[in-house]
């Protein structure tokens, strides 16, 4: 699921607004949102593996690419503001996230990333 957002997100970044399939109300609340929205698919995708400060690195990377993009793009344009609510969101996502995972483990629910359970069946397989 964090690759497809990835996907969508990038074609949202770099379509032209007009034909986008989703009325645009508040471009940095949604920015905002989808970044919180990003950060938590990232989390249930690897956990905490790859660290909490290189997830959030990379995604604002990915954040900052996507604005420099948009600036070589005539209908686009680059956006500080865009990149300020991305972060933003990145934090708000990573806080959200963390804190509802330490929860599920005060309620003794285990955590596992999407993707261990299936590296885990093909090491039992070799």
């Amino acid at each position: 699921q964090f690759y497809l957002l990835l996907v969508i997100y990038t074609w949202f970044g770099v379509a032209p607004t007009d034909s986008l399939p989703i009325p645009i109300y508040n471009d940095l609340l949604m920015h905002f949102t989808g970044y919180v929205i990003l950060m938590n698919s990232c989390l249930i995708a690897y956990g905490t593996r790859p660290g909490k400060a290189a997830m959030f690195s990379l995604l604002l990377l990915y954040s900052f690419c996507i604005e420099v993009i948009q600036y070589f793009i005539p209908y686009r344009n680059f956006s500080l503001l865009d990149l300020a609510a991305n972060g933003l969101g990145l934090i708000t996502g990573q806080i959200i996230g963390l804190t509802v995972l330490r929860l599920l483990a005060r309620l003794g629910f285990e955590f596992r990333p999407a993707g261990e359970e299936v590296m885990n069946k093909v090491k039992d397989i070799d």
